[in-house]
């Protein structure tokens, strides 16, 4: 388990030989049935979103959004209220990875989980667009960065 480094004016002095913190620990294995179908792409965003309607349109995707990495990995994130929820997808849409972000702080992990590992939530150079409407005004990639729970933001107004 890694060091806590708190913020406090008490504990400012051991702030230098805290340096990063260790967020490893805070990982999780992928889901043991992942190769059923349950965790991929579509179920995702049937789950997330709702069923396709006759019309092209899912009930719940206001604060849904799909997306990509420079690496090639594919994304759905569910952005809002408390938390968010993302998972990254392959080419044939399965699940490879998946990672969460919320505001209760579990042991040191700030509320944030990752699945399978730091670099496989890594995401570089990320381009997004919304399920439906206007979207969210910016979405955060939990642990985006490799590294963090909070990860990356991606405001909306950086898209191509």
């Amino acid at each position: 388990m890694g060091i806590r480094c708190a913020s406090s004016l008490a504990v400012l002095l051991t702030l230098a030989a805290c340096g990063e913190e260790d967020y490893s620990d805070c990982g999780w294995s992928l889901p043991l049935d992942v190769d059923s179908g349950a965790y991929s792409r579509e179920a995702t965003l049937d789950a997330w979103a709702g069923p396709v309607r006759d019309d092209g349109s899912r009930e719940f995707c206001s604060y849904i959004v799909e997306g990509s990495c420079a690496d090639g990995k594919r994304f759905i994130a569910q952005a809002g209220g408390f938390g968010t929820y993302l998972h990254y997808f392959d080419d044939a849409g399965e699940l490879v990875a998946m990672a969460s972000q919320g505001d209760i702080i579990f042991d040191h992990c700030d509320g944030g989980f990752f699945a399978p590992s730091l670099s496989a939530v890594r995401c570089d150079s990320p381009e997004w667009t919304p399920l439906c409407g206007d979207g969210p005004a910016e979405i955060s990639l939990p642990f985006g960065d490799g590294a963090t729970p909070l990860g990356i933001v991606v405001p909306r107004d950086v898209q191509p």
